[in-house]
């Protein structure tokens, strides 16, 4: 099972995902997050990770933007292996932009962002539209996170996995499910079982306060994904 520890602020804490197991690292470069940090930032931290041997670890960049160019200048400012991209667009929009990252920087892993609006009637729907677009565009990962409202990202909030595997039945084959929201030690679990997905991300079901990692929550979540 991939785990990527994401909301990464300190090298401290970056180096604890790593230690604990965790096969990437994320940093949230986007502008709205409480969680975010700058690329000149993560530079230091993405320097301290490989300057400690931590052979093989992926470390993702989070955007919200769609300005491929600024994003691909941001993720090699930053030292990143991989950008995670998340925008409130058409799926059309969604699709052009990844190919746009890839065209560019052809060096970087790129994981789309899914959302799967938490009450909405449609979300299935939507997830299910989107997620066969991108997968028609040669997308290999995708990161389904729940949205809240205005929030996409880091909320602690879950939405329905059951739901979410019977929408996803036919249009997920040859793609690289990961799966977000509401993830903590104690639900991990049952999330991997109703999804069977490729991995899974985790912010805030790890922290001790926002942006600070609790090494507990951090031990015991990596502990139960791989459990």
């Amino acid at each position: 099972m991939w785990v990527k520890v994401c909301a990464t602020t300190s090298l401290g804490d970056a180096r604890l995902a790593v230690e604990a197991g965790a096969d990437a690292v994320g940093f949230v470069l986007a502008a709205a997050s409480r969680r975010r940090v700058t690329a000149e930032a993560v530079a230091a931290m993405t320097a301290g990770l490989r300057a400690a041997d931590s052979a093989g670890v992926e470390m993702f960049g989070v955007f919200d933007g769609v300005d491929a160019e600024e994003i691909v200048r941001q993720a090699r400012v930053a030292g990143l292996t991989g950008v995670q991209l998340h925008a409130a667009v058409a799926a059309e929009e969604r699709v052009a932009q990844v190919l746009a990252v890839r065209a560019m920087a052809p060096e970087l892993a790129v994981m789309a962002v899914v959302h799967w609006e938490v009450g909405a009637p449609d979300a299935g729907e939507r997830v299910r539209e989107e997620m066969a677009a991108l997968r028609a565009a040669g997308v290999r990962r995708v990161l389904l996170d729940s949205k809240v409202g205005a929030a996409a990202g880091g909320t602690g909030v879950r939405f329905d996995w059951a739901e979410a595997a019977e929408a996803l039945m036919g249009v997920r084959e040859g793609v690289d499910l990961v799966v977000a929201g509401g993830l903590r030690a104690e639900t991990v679990g049952q999330a991997i079982r109703e999804l069977g997905p490729f991995g899974v991300d985790v912010a805030s079901g790890v922290e001790a306060a926002v942006g600070e990692k609790s090494p507990e929550r951090v031990r015991a979540f990596l502990a139960a994904a791989r459990g």
